[in-house]
């Protein structure tokens, strides 16, 4: 395991940390180490598109970790103004809380089981519901739409 404290965010900052981790690990324990199998990071675009690209990891994955997947969540109910409900609807919040368990589906099945979420009659009764009062900025299916993107 390896942390970083890095100065910028960007795809040159990430693929130099690669390098020069690969040229340790080669030099000083397989010099024919063809890199992790997965690489768990945040959900930075930079840092999964240095380990899509860079050919030091030629068979690495990127995984997102549940941590992250977690706030993004979490922060996305917020910015559309959802906590309260979340916080006080039960039934909602175990729906919402569905999402989380997408991150241990396999990856073919995250789009299909998280159209099949969005599709129940309980997010559509929710949407009446808050479409009626003008309650918690009616964002719902704003929400789906944004963490279908971020998966």
């Amino acid at each position: 395991m390896v942390y970083a404290l890095l100065p910028s965010k960007s795809a040159d900052t990430y693929n130099y940390v690669i390098d020069k981790l690969m040229w340790l690990i080669r030099d000083n324990i397989d010099e024919h180490y063809q890199g992790p199998a997965t690489w768990t990071t945040d959900y930075e675009i930079a840092m999964i598109r240095a380990i899509e690209t860079n050919i030091n990891l030629p068979n690495t994955v990127p995984c997102g970790c549940l941590f992250h997947f977690s706030q993004a969540v979490w922060r996305h109910i917020q910015q559309y103004g959802l906590a309260s409900l979340y916080q006080h609807n039960e039934r909602y919040r175990l729906k919402l809380n569905v999402l989380l368990a997408l991150a241990f589906l396999p990856l073919e099945e995250v789009r299909d089981a998280f159209q099949d979420l969005i599709d129940e009659e309980f997010f559509f009764e929710l949407n009446d519901e808050l479409d009626e009062s003008g309650g918690e900025e009616a964002g719902l299916r704003r929400v789906s739409r944004i963490v279908l993107c971020n998966s």
